[in-house]
């Protein structure tokens, strides 16, 4: 083997050593990237069912409140008055 064949030789060995550390680190990246973009999913899915369900028991509550409130205040007259002066002070 020349000097000059020896030189190219380590050229070679250098270039592919560095562009298989390159593979890898990107390789590395694509991996944190999907691991990334999984997780903000997740988390994004968990904080919309735990806002939907938050939400829906609210509903329940004043659903459930609001029929109390009406079958016990003279059948409903006294809450229906209640919601129509409460509607009129805010609207004027």
């Amino acid at each position: 083997m020349t000097r000059h064949t020896h030189k190219q030789l380590v050229v070679v060995v250098v270039v592919v050593v560095v562009v298989e550390v390159v593979e890898v680190e990107a390789a590395i990246l694509v991996v944190v990237i999907v691991v990334v973009v999984v997780v903000v999913v997740v988390v994004v899915v968990v904080v919309v069912v735990v806002v939907v369900v938050v939400v829906a028991v609210v509903v329940v509550v004043i659903v459930v409140v609001g029929y109390f409130i009406w079958s016990k205040s003279f059948h409903g007259q006294h809450f229906y008055l209640d919601v129509s002066l409460f509607i009129y002070t805010f609207s004027c």
